[in-house]
């Protein structure tokens, strides 16, 4: 895990402070059971947000960001830059996002594989 999740004030405010989502991946998916977890996990973050920053804070606090692959939303870990899954299978849409807390900030990645990195 990243320094940033071994603080204190994350592991007060992470309830899952030891799993390894990443390992969580078999064939390329979540079962369904890590799913709901990494939800429970997460949800709370997006509502919560009030602007793009907070947003990757929050999600930073819990060892994750957003970033944009193959041309889709997806959440990463933080620390490896695994993509764990679309922010989608979360119940989160891009759309729904930018009309809360406006249009993100994105720097595409070279080798046209339609990914892309958020700027805070």
């Amino acid at each position: 895990m990243s320094s940033t999740t071994n603080t204190p004030e994350a592991q007060a405010s992470d309830p899952f402070p030891q799993i390894r989502w990443g390992d969580r991946i078999r064939d390329g998916k979540l079962d369904c059971e890590t799913a709901v977890l990494l939800r429970a996990h997460l949800l709370p973050v997006f509502d919560a947000a009030q602007t793009w920053r907070a947003l990757a804070d929050g999600l930073a606090a819990r060892g994750f960001r957003l970033a944009f692959r193959d041309a889709k939303l997806a959440l990463t870990e933080l620390e490896t830059g695994l993509r764990i899954c679309n922010a989608r299978f979360l119940g989160v849409t891009l759309e729904d996002l930018a009309a809360r807390l406006g249009r993100p900030t994105v720097v595409a990645l070279r080798g046209g594989a339609a990914s892309g990195e958020f700027l805070h």
